[in-house]
């Protein structure tokens, strides 16, 4: 009898554990993105075994008030925005299908906006169910004080970018350092070179997108571009 029992209470628990398992999954829970101007930023949702729909509120955020401009969240066909959406009102997407990606993202316009790295943190949670995720954005806008000199300065060329183990850097009136720059602002690999060329190894940075500065002999910015790591 007691063997019985006991097997029966272990089949409820695996019943109680495949209502309450997750149906839905995020692309990932931290998505790390570059914005230069209008961009949208995605964390996909999946339903992975039958049709859902799910429930979300903004939890908090530390966006300057220039980057709410324009700011929106869009879930799958509807889009919000306003201060109901920034003060944690809970909306409910559109139901989609099995193994079917619910369009989850963010919608920003950063033209004239303030630089700086910043987060936005979305609770998600399936439609009857248990379980809560939460999707969090972190956003970089690399400040504008030093102009893109791409467009005129013909003279400077690198290649290839994207890369992968080496980036080519030419200058023909001598290049003074090479700083490259992560999403965070910090300085993660300083050459100093004197020379019209260089060869940059990047084979050490993991992927990602870094802001890549070219100084002149008198450590002036002659260049500011993004790069891409492969």
């Amino acid at each position: 009898m007691k063997k019985l029992i006991l097997l029966l209470l272990i089949s409820q628990i695996a019943i109680l554990n495949k209502l309450n398992a997750q149906n839905i999954s995020l692309a990932a829970d931290t998505v790390r993105f570059v914005a230069w101007g209008a961009a949208l930023v995605h964390d996909d949702l999946t339903s992975t075994t039958s049709t859902a729909s799910v429930k979300w509120r903004v939890l908090s955020y530390d966006f300057p008030a220039d980057w709410l401009s324009g700011f929106g969240i869009c879930d799958n066909q509807n889009c919000y925005a306003g201060t109901d959406l920034l003060a944690g009102t809970q909306y409910v997407s559109d139901t989609f299908g099995a193994n079917k990606k619910c369009d989850f993202h963010l919608q920003l316009n950063l033209n004239g906006s303030s630089g700086g790295t910043h987060f936005f943190k979305v609770e998600i949670a399936e439609v009857g169910g248990s379980v809560i995720d939460t999707a969090i954005f972190i956003v970089t806008k690399w400040p504008t004080a030093v102009k893109s000199i791409a467009e005129s300065k013909a003279d400077i060329a690198l290649y290839p970018n994207p890369c992968t183990d080496y980036l080519d850097v030419t200058y023909n009136e001598g290049i003074g350092e090479i700083l490259i720059t992560n999403i965070i602002g910090s300085v993660v690999k300083k050459v100093t070179v004197g020379e019209k060329y260089m060869k940059v190894s990047m084979s050490e940075l993991p992927k990602g997108a870094y802001l890549l500065d070219v100084t002149d002999l008198h450590h002036t910015i002659q260049y500011r571009q993004k790069i891409i790591k492969d």
